[in-house]
């Protein structure tokens, strides 16, 4: 039996990668999160949410977590990398005067902090 060893790698090194799916609208029901792979803002995540549910309207809607539950999920969480790679956005937003904030959850440290709503943050979602 013949097997090849760069197949076998890249499999092992994609399943331990993350545990989570990619998200799209081709997801079936019964997957109930998911991550965006590309940093996004608050209005790109605001568009991705509404853009995944109105392709999955019989299906329960994708919503942002807040941070007790990324606090609990197993993020693919690296703490060689960069500053923004390691922030995950919330649910929670607040206005601070003239400025609206959106909650920042770090995966390594486990630490919460509002950031202004234009600073990109990891996307995981659940539904």
């Amino acid at each position: 039996m013949q097997v090849n060893l760069g197949l076998l790698f890249a499999v092992a090194l994609s399943a331990n990668e993350h545990e989570f799916a990619q998200c799209s609208v081709t997801l079936p029901p019964d997957v109930s999160s998911c991550i965006h792979t590309t940093a996004a803002n608050w209005n790109e995540a605001k568009r991705l949410v509404f853009e995944l549910n109105r392709e999955v309207a019989s299906n329960p809607p994708w919503r942002l977590p807040t941070a007790a539950q990324l606090g609990t999920a197993e993020l693919p969480c690296d703490a060689n990398r960069t500053t923004t790679e390691l922030w995950w956005m919330t649910s929670a937003f607040l206005k601070h005067g003239d400025e609206i904030l959106v909650g920042a959850y770090h995966c390594d440290t486990g630490i919460t902090e509002f950031v202004p709503v234009n600073q990109p943050l990891k996307l995981l979602l659940l539904r």
